[in-house]
């Protein structure tokens, strides 16, 4: 595997990466698998033969074999380059072909140094999950520090408001406190061994799809289509770091980058 490193501003890097057909043939089964599921018109659900199906859905097996192979290879090098990253990762090129290579261009925002607080001080919370996670992120927000740079504060923006936002706006202040978050459950994500994999982000679509009366290959293919899946699995990471707190499983852990199980 082939992988190069440019750095694109202080706090941003682009990484290429370059593997054989073999590093992306498991994504790409696992994802025609999931496609097995959707109806194909003239055929009964789920019974369309494999060959159809990847025909029938080719840009969508394309653009999630794509997400799943980069997310795969991007966190084993972060791990073994300890390079320390925060929010989703930004798939800027990619080339993949049943058989050929596979490239993509990927571009990260570097971690800044923060300082967390003492986790065992936090107290244990009752009521609702959303009331516990409410406090347990004011806390996190009030104790951390962190001088979190401008392009993590600008990606935390709405896309619309990106390039026009300006600092000491409430938009800015706000996407200032969201910026801090990622970096605090990045931090603590990585020193407890917490990892949102494809099991759990796929456990997430079931959720969504049994209340929406939907199903969740439809929802995947949907959110991929829109480039959400990277976004959806950073805010799951926060919801887990959030999680983990708010029980009090703060028993001392190795520090350790996780990597992500497909």
């Amino acid at each position: 595997m082939y992988t190069s490193f440019m750095q694109i501003t202080p706090g941003t890097i682009r990484i290429e990466i370059e593997a054989s057909w073999s590093t992306a043939s498991t994504d790409y089964a696992k994802t025609c698998a999931l496609f097995q599921n959707i109806p194909i018109p003239g055929f009964p659900n789920g019974k369309a033969p494999a060959i159809i199906t990847a025909e029938h859905f080719s840009r969508e097996i394309r653009a999630e074999t794509i997400r799943r192979c980069a997310a795969r290879l991007i966190r084993v090098i972060l791990m073994e380059k300890g390079i320390r990253t925060v929010g989703p990762l930004l798939i800027l090129q990619a080339s993949l072909e049943p058989g050929q290579k596979f490239h993509c261009m990927i571009e990260l925002l570097l971690r800044p140094e923060v300082s967390l607080p003492d986790c065992d001080a936090l107290e244990t919370l009752a009521g609702s999950d959303d009331t516990r996670r409410a406090e347990v992120r004011q806390w996190l927000l009030e104790h951390a520090e962190c001088d979190v740079p401008e392009p993590i504060i600008r990606r935390s923006l709405e896309p619309a408001c990106r390039d026009t936002a300006q600092p000491g706006s409430m938009t800015w202040a706000e996407a200032a406190h969201n910026a801090l978050l990622h970096v605090i459950a990045h931090e603590i994500a990585d020193r407890n061994g917490i990892v949102v994999d494809e099991t759990r982000l796929g456990k997430h679509f079931e959720e969504i799809a049994a209340a929406a009366n939907t199903t969740p290959e439809k929802l995947w293919a949907a959110y991929n289509k829109n480039g959400q899946l990277e976004v959806i699995r950073e805010r799951l990471l926060i919801e887990t770091v959030l999680d983990y707190l708010a029980r009090n499983e703060t028993a001392p852990m190795p520090r350790r980058c996780a990597t992500a199980a497909a």
